[in-house]
């Protein structure tokens, strides 16, 4: 199928939205370096893959899963890495871009886009069908096929040991219901005081924000914090996470992102000085006072909603 989507590409030029779900694996480097024909116009990209889980041991034995490594084999990661001006995105300047991958794989394949100033949107697709059900309802199982290695949640690991607690109750409720009431001096961690927040108003949009945070795996978190950082993608102002489709049917489960730099410090240590205790985080939750993000998400909500993976008729 990819070969056919590939001839039927090269035939003409012109396009400026790509949308692609496709039936994994296929020869994903060969598709990608196709598309580069409509360079002069292609701003919006969307590559979603889907395969059947073949897993005997799985729960989700024989049920469709997105394949989140892309097709993409170790030897095509590898040429990836040092592909340089050759990359299949290198002539492409795409604005919006949507993959179903795990982070860890995004660095390699949006090399390209760290030396440029077009991509605004960036959405890592997740279908709603792999994160919703009884059983995959946990933060745990709503990553769990991410094959996220376990230090990837050392980023995840420091931003509970800077606010001196684990994500347990104390800190949680106070996360949580610090909006309730706005009166964040009264809530506590578990080290007697509130987290430290600096370069941002201390609200209680701000212990929201350390919540949601909290909740995101170590490798998710990790890439956030990259891609919005020195060394990420220069020009992005959106990182979605999620899946869009059907007028927000997997709302629960999505997340949106922005740049903003700002900083988490561990109640214990009141010096005003940066230190070892404080966390450098790059990016917030998008609030809803955010008017020109939220400008740019609706003109773009064709390209967050494109080709959903579930049916219209929800079982």
């Amino acid at each position: 199928m990819c070969g056919t989507l590939s001839v039927f590409l090269g035939a003409f030029q012109g396009l400026k939205d790509l949308f692609v779900s496709l039936p994994g694996p296929v020869e994903t480097l060969e598709f990608w370096r196709t598309i580069a024909h409509h360079k002069s116009t292609l701003t919006r990209f969307v590559c979603h893959q889907r395969t059947v889980n073949l897993n005997e041991n799985s729960s989700h034995f024989e049920e469709e899963m997105d394949l989140l490594d892309l097709s993409l084999l170790p030897e095509d990661r590898a040429e990836l890495d040092r592909s340089g001006s050759h990359h299949p995105f290198a002539a492409l300047n795409l604005e919006c871009i949507g993959l179903g991958c795990t982070p860890q794989l995004l660095k390699s394949i949006l090399a390209s886009f760290t030396t440029t100033q077009t991509l605004k949107i960036l959405h890592i697709r997740k279908s709603g069908s792999d994160m919703q059900g009884p059983t995959r309802a946990s933060r745990r199982n709503l990553f769990s096929n991410w094959d996220l290695d376990s230090d990837d949640d050392s980023i995840a690991d420091d931003v509970m040991a800077t606010l001196g607690a684990d994500p347990d109750p104390d800190l949680m409720a106070a996360c949580d219901s610090a909006s309730e009431d706005g009166s964040l001096n009264e809530r506590k961690s578990n080290g007697g005081k509130p987290p430290s927040i600096t370069h941002s108003t201390a609200s209680s949009e701000s212990f929201d924000d350390i919540a949601e945070i909290l909740r995101l795996p170590g490798g998710l978190l990790q890439f956030a914090n990259w891609a919005f950082g020195p060394d990420g993608l220069p020009a992005l102002q959106v990182l979605a996470f999620g899946d869009f489709s059907y007028d927000g049917r997997f709302h629960n489960h999505n997340h949106l992102f922005c740049r903003h730099t700002w900083s988490i410090r561990n109640p214990e240590n009141d010096t005003l000085q940066q230190s070892e205790d404080e966390l450098i985080l790059t990016f917030r939750p998008i609030r809803e006072n955010d008017r020109k993000l939220w400008d740019l998400i609706d003109r773009n909500t064709e390209f967050l909603e494109a080709c959903p993976t579930d049916s219209i008729i929800n079982d």
